[in-house]
């Protein structure tokens, strides 16, 4: 097929792609660039594939209202990383992009900009959220 149609046809997935947060999660708070989601489809929970906007922070909460995985998205709409603490028994970071996945369970030297964001969204959590979903 020639650049226009593959160009249209890769802009149809993306799409598809970035329109599944809206049907698949609902906000049930948002500040600044922070927003937390809960899943609206009973499957197991999971954060979105795809941001709708470059740089923004989802907290995807469990059903019962807890903090299940915050996950920082890149300008390209894509995981940068993620901060899963929905396991009890191993919370752990997941660190994507162009290099293979890597994990690192919470117990690890933990780096600076991913603590500050975590205590950043535990203190909106606390303060805002808990309670109210």
């Amino acid at each position: 097929m020639g650049g226009r149609g593959s160009n249209l046809e890769v802009k149809q997935y993306l799409n598809k792609q970035l329109s599944q947060r809206t049907s698949e999660y609902r906000c049930a708070y948002s500040e600044g660039n922070i927003e937390f989601l809960v899943q609206n489809a009973t499957h197991p929970i999971s954060a979105p594939v795809f941001s709708n906007t470059p740089g923004r922070i989802y907290v995807t909460l469990k059903r019962n209202g807890e903090i299940y995985e915050v996950t920082q998205y890149g300008s390209n709409h894509e995981k940068e990383f993620s901060v899963s603490l929905g396991h009890a028994n191993e919370p752990y970071i997941h660190e994507h992009g162009p290099h293979p996945l890597r994990t690192k369970l919470l117990g690890d030297q933990i780096p600076r900009e991913h603590m500050q964001l975590l205590n950043r969204v535990v203190e909106i959590y606390n303060k805002k959220v808990k309670g109210s979903v």
